[in-house]
């Protein structure tokens, strides 16, 4: 999928997902840079951030204190249900999640990634744990992101790696 969408459209979780598989599928560092820049053009504001950091497996939270211990019980078995997942949709729910303190903080955690991981699919799932136990494994390294967002923007690598630190 190339071109524009309208800006009122969020991205949806699951085009991350499908992107993820195509640069797990190539070696090549050109196609992978390309592939990840196609998608950024289609992102605007808050989502281009939230891409390039679900890419490099860095949730903008940092570490909530989410394990597989807490996951498990949480994995819905049927289909996906409700409204398509957007990106900006994953940051409000992790938000929620590391916010979450005190009594019952436990099960509220529980009931909020539970609602978050109905809401996509297995592939969906899958990528959500991943990123969420720190285990992302596309080969789109921060420096193919980097490189990536300048062949989206149109600058300079150097430039958009100095804007980065």
């Amino acid at each position: 999928m190339t071109g524009r969408r309208a800006i009122l459209d969020p991205m949806e979780w699951a085009r991350l997902v499908v992107l993820v598989g195509r640069v797990r599928a190539t070696s090549k560092k050109g196609e992978k840079v390309a592939l990840i820049a196609d998608l950024l053009r289609q992102t605007r504001g808050r989502e281009t951030a939230l891409l390039a950091l679900y890419l490099t497996g860095t949730l903008p939270q940092g570490r909530i204190g989410v394990g597989w211990k807490t996951l498990e019980p949480a994995m819905p078995s049927g289909p996906a249900v409700g409204a398509p997942l957007t990106l900006e949709r994953v940051d409000e729910a992790l938000s929620s999640v590391a916010a979450e303190t005190g009594p019952g903080s436990a099960e509220r955690r529980l009931r909020s990634l539970r609602a978050l991981l109905e809401s996509t699919d297995e592939a969906g799932r899958r990528l959500l744990v991943e990123l969420l136990l720190g285990e992302v494994r596309q080969g789109a390294l921060e420096g193919l992101v980097i490189d990536a967002i300048a062949l989206a923007s149109g600058l300079a690598p150097a430039e958009v790696l100095a804007a980065a630190i």
